[in-house]
C-alpha cells in the first residue's frame, strides 16, 4: 500500500520522478514515476518519455504534506500503484503513468 502519511512516517520511503507539461490547444500531459529510490524513478520516467520532456523532470521525496504531490496523486490509481511497487520482492518495483487532461 502506498503510505498517506507524511515522509519519515514509517513504511518505505518512496520517490517520484515528475514532469509536468501543458499547452495552449494540447492540455496538460503529466508522466510520473513512484519507486523506492530517487535515481530509479528518475530512470523510469525517462526511459518511457520521450527525451523532449528530460529536462523538465522534477524529483522529490514522495511526501504528501507537498500540494504539487497531492494533486498529481488523487489523479493516480494507488492499487495498481501500490501493486506494481510490491511486485518485485528485491524493492525495485515501480509504477509509472502518464495522464492527459483537456479542458477543450
Amino acid at each position: 500500500m502506498i503510505r498517506t502519511q507524511p515522509r519519515n512516517a514509517g513504511g518505505p520511503e518512496l520517490h517520484l520522478a515528475l514532469c509536468e507539461y501543458a499547452a495552449t490547444g494540447e492540455g496538460v500531459r503529466i508522466m510520473a514515476a513512484i519507486s523506492r529510490s530517487q535515481h530509479h524513478a528518475e530512470e523510469v520516467l525517462k526511459d518511457k518519455a520521450d527525451p523532449f520532456f528530460h529536462r523538465g523532470v522534477e524529483l522529490k521525496p514522495l511526501d504528501f504534506s507537498d500540494g504539487q504531490i497531492q494533486r498529481v496523486m488523487r489523479l493516480i490509481p494507488l492499487a495498481e500503484a501500490a501493486e506494481a511497487l510490491q511486485a518485485d520482492a528485491s524493492g525495485a518495483g515501480h509504477f509509472y503513468c502518464e495522464l492527459y487532461l483537456n479542458n477543450a
